[in-house]
């Protein structure tokens, strides 16, 4: 991988997996209420994309262009992660949007651990990344069935 490329893996991995997280809280928080869904996935892209981005930006001391770069790169990854899997719920019948956003969620934590097997392998990336997903979801369910009018 490239030094410049490299340099951008960081935060492409970070903002994907900061946006399916989020989104992970949407889909579940919205279960009841599928037309809501990518609305609610819209906004939290948005909102999410921009303050990830200006965040990378205003926590860099490098020089301006890998700044900018990382700022992009995070704010890119970050509306991908939480809009591409709320997709389906547009274009699918509720009992084919889930399954094929379960899909995209599992094709983006494929691609978290090819970025990031350059550093200790696919095996162990991949290991790495499903089992911090699978860690954020328990984390999200958990909270759902904890909060009055949840799950």
């Amino acid at each position: 991988m490239s030094d410049a490329l490299g340099r951008l893996a960081n935060p492409v991995v970070f903002g994907i997996l900061d946006g399916l997280t989020t989104l992970l809280g949407v889909l579940l928080s919205e279960a009841r209420y599928p037309g809501l869904i990518l609305h609610t996935a819209i906004a939290v892209s948005v909102a999410g994309a921009v303050g990830m981005g200006f965040g990378q930006w205003l926590s860099s001391a490098e020089g301006h262009l890998l700044r900018v770069a990382k700022a992009l790169a995070i704010g890119a990854s970050t509306a991908c992660g939480s809009i591409l899997p709320a997709l389906p719920y547009a274009a699918l019948p509720l009992g084919w949007a889930r399954p094929a956003s379960a899909a995209i969620f599992l094709a983006l934590g494929c691609l978290i651990s090819l970025v990031r097997a350059g550093e200790c392998g696919f095996k162990r990336s991949a290991a790495e990344t499903f089992g911090a997903m699978a860690a954020v979801f328990i984390a999200v369910y958990a909270s759902q069935l904890l909060t009055p009018g949840g799950m």
